[in-house]
């Protein structure tokens, strides 16, 4: 199975949500990936998210950003969006059938990028909880 998170910039949101994933899914035939409507491929998590990670033991060190394709979209079992409006983008691209596997992770996250440190942990605490959510369908919490 492959979840795909998916955000605006991928330098935020959904990297916290594929990084929070990764660290607390134990089921190995389980596999995550994030990226962004508009991201720049090979950017940095932000400063602010790599430290809300940092303080719940999570290294972003090496995450970089993609873009959202079409063949990320096909190959993905299940994809987590976290606007209302990322969900209406890919209703515009997508078969009926596809919408299937297009999700409101959380009931929608609002983007911190450009906020304080505050912000940024509220977030990722929405994200955590919505994440542990998913696990624990999956049967695959490792918390």
């Amino acid at each position: 199975m492959k979840i795909l998170f998916a955000c605006t910039g991928n330098t935020c949101r959904s990297p916290m949500a594929e990084l929070v994933f990764r660290a607390r899914c134990r089921d190995e035939s389980i596999t995550c990936a994030s990226c962004g409507f508009s991201a720049f491929p090979g950017d940095t998590i932000t400063s602010e998210a790599a430290a809300a990670l940092a303080e719940i033991g999570i290294d972003s060190g090496d995450f970089r950003s993609s873009t959202l394709t079409m063949r990320a979209v096909e190959d993905a079992d299940e994809i987590y969006v976290m606007t209302e409006q990322h969900r209406e983008i890919l209703e515009a691209v997508l078969d009926s059938g596809s919408m299937k596997k297009v999700h409101l992770l959380g009931g929608g996250v609002s983007d911190p990028y450009g906020q304080g440190i505050e912000a940024y942990r509220a977030c990722l605490s929405q994200i955590s909880a919505a994440v542990n959510g998913i696990l624990q369908e999956l049967g695959a919490d490792g918390r």
